[in-house]
């Protein structure tokens, strides 16, 4: 985790590192929180987790897409 924190210092400077990771950090915890949830809610109403892994692969894939785009535009 520290190289994370080490390449935000790098493009953004020393002074903005708090806010990014605490922006980050508080993103990680509400996706952990809100994925078992998903998960939890998907497996009760699918039984199984097929459905909801295909569901949850839109949102990445999505932006590893624009991502991709953007980078060669």
């Amino acid at each position: 985790m520290w190289c994370y924190f080490c390449h935000i210092s790098y493009y953004f400077g020393r002074s903005h590192l708090g806010s990014i990771s605490g922006l980050a950090t508080t993103i990680s915890v509400a996706g952990t929180a809100f994925g078992r949830v998903l998960f939890a809610t998907g497996f009760d109403n699918f039984g199984s987790y097929a459905p909801i892994l295909g569901f949850s692969l839109i949102l990445p894939s999505a932006i590893a897409l624009t991502a991709f785009w953007v980078e060669f535009a």
